[in-house]
């Protein structure tokens, strides 16, 4: 008797000692008999692949070891090599500080709909996939149906559509966010978004004390030092607006110090064709350019883009004001961080306002200079 409680004791200091191991039953139907890849994120940008289980009958265990906050499962041959912002055939599970959780679901063609016991965060992650999933759907067959040669207009329209099902994927992870300041997967979504600190200062510490504590530690620092180069930007106002070359639509060069605004205000929309949100707010300034043409001039400064791809966009949109593409040194003279930016001159060119961002503030500050 007294032999085997010394067992026991010796078992239950090894248990101690060892390294603790968390785990995950699994059962997905539809994956059947099939090998499994674990990958385990470093970050939000990097991924490993930790280990590889088999699934019978698409039944499994999955090992995560107790350092890992954040893990991604998926059946060979069907992940979308993509991050867990967006994507719904895999997977995603935040790992309970102790203890097994179950994970019960259905493949289906494009999508894998499951849910999770044993942790509320993995409960709120699975929430957050619902929300996201028509619009990742969408974006997955647009680039589908883009690659395999579609040309001319029906090209136009899939980025057209491209560009609007990234932004409803935008505003869904916003809304999540705002409705869950307490979940540590909302740090998780903010990690390298620059433009929304207001919903990172409202985190509470619940969230921010939580397993992606490191990411929220880099986000804050981040912002930080996003808010110091912001400063740089507006320290412009008030001041005569720097020249800067570019090239228009004929090939030409273009100055702004040889500009003629014609006693006008004037708009300069540094943005990209490559931007979404400088996209997506073009209808809306072209409504705002055509009421007040008489008193506004507007110059978009396409960044960072090619003369194809600009041109293009231009057309696309039909962008009735003055489009040149940059020559390379307007991002540096202007202090950019972020597209779009829109930059308020004055009829002699004197800088008025800084607008950062796609939002309704450059309306508000022009109605306001209309007004005097």
């Amino acid at each position: 008797m007294r032999r085997a409680a010394v067992v026991i004791a010796l078992a239950v200091v090894a248990v101690a000692c060892s390294p603790q191991r968390r785990g995950i039953s699994v059962r997905i139907d539809g994956w059947g008999n099939d090998t499994v890849f674990v990958g385990h994120w470093e970050d939000v940008n990097r991924m490993k692949v930790a280990d590889t289980v088999m699934a019978r009958r698409g039944k499994f265990e999955v090992p995560v070891a107790d350092t890992v906050p954040l893990a991604t499962v998926w059946r060979a041959g069907v992940h979308e090599q993509s991050t867990p912002y967006v994507t719904v055939s895999t997977l995603i599970f935040a790992m309970p500080p102790e203890g097994r959780m179950k994970v019960r679901g259905t493949a289906y063609d494009e999508y894998v709909e499951y849910s999770v016991e044993g942790s509320p965060l993995n409960a709120e992650i699975a929430e957050y996939r619902d929300r996201v999933r028509e619009s990742c759907l969408e974006n997955n067959e647009l680039l589908r149906k883009m690659k395999s040669g579609a040309t001319g207009e029906e090209v136009q329209r899939m980025e057209k559509a491209l560009g609007e099902a990234r932004m409803r994927r935008g505003e869904a992870i916003l809304e999540f966010i705002d409705e869950h300041p307490a979940s540590e997967w909302s740090v998780y979504l903010l990690a390298g978004k620059v433009d929304n600190d207001d919903k990172l200062m409202k985190l509470t510490e619940n969230a921010r004390e939580g397993r992606f504590r490191p990411m929220y530690d880099e986000q804050m620092a981040r912002m930080e030092e996003f808010r110091q180069e912001l400063k740089k930007e507006h320290e412009l106002t008030g001041k005569p607006a720097p020249d800067f070359a570019a090239v228009d639509m004929d090939g030409g060069e273009f100055l702004l110090s040889k500009f003629d605004a014609q006693g006008k205000y004037v708009v300069l929309d540094f943005w990209g064709s490559w931007c979404v949100p400088c996209i997506a707010g073009m209808p809306k300034m072209k409504k705002y350019y055509e009421a007040h043409k008489e008193r506004l001039e507007i110059i978009g400064i396409a960044c960072f883009d090619k003369e194809e791809a600009w041109k293009k966009a231009v057309a696309d949109n039909a962008l009735p004001w003055v489009n040149v593409l940059d020559g390379g040194s307007a991002p540096e003279v202007y202090n950019l961080m972020m597209y779009p930016t829109k930059i308020i001159l004055s009829p002699d060119k004197t800088v008025v306002a800084v607008c950062s961002g796609e939002s309704d503030e450059l309306y508000r500050k022009l109605d306001e200079l209309f007004k005097k």
